[in-house]
């Protein structure tokens, strides 16, 4: 089933309690920085620097009228440096995005600041897109009664309580060996739920694929945990 939420009035305030049986869910105010231009940059820079290799490979190949050789083996080198590129070029400007998304979180939250976090990218069942695989990034935020997600443009909250479970499941990442969701599962009344996170702590995709085993790793410890307070931080 999808993923349900609450749809409040735009809002710059982080999620807030509420009395229905529903996950809270809010879109923000806040002027973006996750732009599709970003998004679209993450894409064409790998493309840019594997496309050459593809066209001398093949425009030798048909000036020699020879399949193999040079021309072969110069297009054979294509996937793996798109796969490279993707690897180091794929979450283009992600350290200066992640800066400057804790700087909004600690002047909008501060009082999040003593709950562990964790920047993430995230997306819910029903998203889908062509530019990225991710919804919106931001941070994650394990408080001790709730996991929130303090995004770009969106704010998530889930009770702890409605948490059944964390699985990992594929994203278009996973296609290439480079990555994976994190799935919160859980279910809220008679609805089922489902957050999607893949972390962005690292400056390539490889090194965000190995730390979602430590993301989950932490998830799972803060699911058992009594509600009391948790020792503060980003997830390491």
């Amino acid at each position: 089933m999808p993923f349900e939420c609450i749809m409040p009035t735009l809002t710059f305030e982080p999620p807030s309690h509420n009395a229905s049986n529903k996950p809270n869910f809010a879109v923000t105010t806040r002027p973006r920085l996750w732009t599709p231009s970003l998004k679209v940059m993450g894409n064409l820079i790998p493309a840019a620097l594997a496309t050459p290799f593809a066209g001398y490979g093949i425009w030798w190949m048909a000036a020699s009228g020879q399949v193999g050789a040079r021309g072969f083996w110069v297009f054979a080198m294509s996937p793996l440096v798109g796969w490279l590129a993707m690897n180091f070029w794929g979450l283009h400007q992600n350290q200066s995005l992640k800066t400057q998304l804790l700087k909004k979180l600690r002047i909008t939250r501060p009082d999040v600041l003593q709950s562990p976090i964790c920047f993430v990218g995230i997306a819910t069942p029903k998203y889908s897109s062509m530019l990225d695989p991710h919804e919106d990034i931001g941070y994650l935020i394990l408080e001790a009664d709730r996991l929130e997600f303090f995004g770009d443009h969106l704010n998530l909250s889930i009770a702890k309580k409605d948490i059944s479970g964390i699985d990992y499941r594929p994203n278009p990442h996973s296609l290439v060996g480079l990555g994976r969701w994190v799935a919160v599962e859980g279910r809220v009344g008679d609805s089922r739920i489902r957050l999607q996170m893949e972390p962005r702590e690292r400056r390539t995709l490889l090194g965000n694929l190995l730390f979602s085993r430590t993301l989950r790793r932490q998830i799972e410890g803060w699911l058992i945990e009594k509600e009391s307070r948790v020792e503060p931080g980003t997830l390491k």
